[in-house]
């Protein structure tokens, strides 16, 4: 999957960590470095919105670099209660774009009603 967002950094400690976008799309935070603190452990890659919400990053000034080397601050002033709209787009549109690619089954338990399926669902309403 060629990714929009090349990675998402944010900072710790006084400098900016980087979260990479794998070829799936996801991101996982690097399991190299020793920060002790349990807020980094991920026992699974995450999605680019469930970063950027993640407790740890946060209120860290997260800022999502593109693959053109264009970098967008997600919130404004650093403040995550104030979102940066183009940020929220450019997540959004990496989501789209990485289920539209996403090669796995549905889950069970959903149901996919198809068009057929509901015809003549409403034939006892004369109104409808």
């Amino acid at each position: 999957m060629n990714c929009k967002i090349k990675h998402i950094s944010f900072l710790m400690y006084g400098e900016r960590e980087i979260i990479k976008c794998n070829s799936r799309g996801l991101f996982e935070f690097s399991r190299g470095k020793n920060h002790n603190s349990k807020k980094l452990s991920l026992s699974k890659p995450m999605t680019s919105i469930e970063v950027v919400k993640h407790v740890a990053v946060r209120n860290a000034d997260p800022v999502i670099t593109m693959h053109s080397g264009e970098k967008i601050r997600v919130y404004l002033s650093a403040d995550p209660t104030h979102p940066v709209v183009q940020a929220l787009s450019i997540l959004e549109t990496h989501e789209v774009a990485r289920q539209k690619n996403k090669k796995e089954p549905a889950p069970v338990g959903k149901v996919a009603f198809g068009s057929s399926s509901l015809e003549g669902l409403f034939e006892d309403f004369p109104e409808w």
